[in-house]
């Protein structure tokens, strides 16, 4: 008789971390943004050193609301 090897945590999932209202609360909020300057830069890189489809991606996303 061959002894089969079975995993009791086979079929289990962990569930998810639910945070407290009191953690929501105390975090702070970073909102993280480009300046106006570093958006400048990323662009002017984006149009000379890489793919011709790029530069029209990210002025999209710049104009749409770009996030770091």
């Amino acid at each position: 008789m061959e002894l089969i090897k079975l995993n009791p945590t086979k079929r289990t999932h962990l569930p998810k971390y639910q945070a407290k209202v009191e953690e929501i609360e105390n975090q702070e909020d970073k909102i993280k943004f480009l300046e106006r300057e570093e958006l400048a830069r990323f662009l002017h890189f984006a149009n000379s050193d890489v793919l011709e489809m790029d530069y029209l991606v990210f002025i999209t996303l710049a104009y749409t609301g770009l996030r770091v």
